[in-house]
């Protein structure tokens, strides 16, 4: 397993780059090749035989980075670029997994955000949409 310092992972660059996003610096990155995850310091993976998942899937990864639902709902009131916030209508709705109509430039993934700052997952902007990106399994259901 190689652990990765966060200043030098790419995943914390384009965290930081996109977001504006910084995180805690008992973390650290472990990424195969198409999924990053995050775990703290404090757990040693290096004398368990078997693991299931090393950590919090933050990420998963093609031609960029798809922050998870999980990760953004743990760390998403920290980003400071690239959000979008939601009248409490607009969040019920996102919650369902409507896309909604947005007013802006960004092209992405954004972090989605309630009015009162609670962290409702990804989104990805594009063509003046705000595409729901949240699982289908982890939407309202009514």
């Amino acid at each position: 397993m190689e652990r990765l310092r966060l200043n030098n992972n790419p995943f914390f660059l384009y965290l930081k780059e996109r977001f504006g996003l910084s995180l805690p610096n008992n973390l650290e990155v472990y990424e195969t090749e198409n999924k990053v995850f995050i775990y703290t310091k404090e757990l040693n993976y290096e004398n368990v035989e078997r693991v299931e998942r090393r950590g919090l899937l933050a990420a998963t990864k093609s031609k960029t980075y798809k922050p998870t639902t999980n990760f953004l709902q743990v760390f998403g009131e920290l980003a400071l670029k690239h959000v979008v916030f939601l009248s409490k209508e607009q969040s019920y709705a996102f919650a369902k997994g409507e896309s909604l109509p947005i007013e802006t430039e960004w092209r992405g993934y954004v972090v989605v955000l309630s009015e009162d700052s609670r962290a409702l997952g990804c989104g990805l902007a594009k063509d003046g949409q705000l595409i729901n990106q949240v699982a289908k399994s982890r939407r309202l259901r009514y």
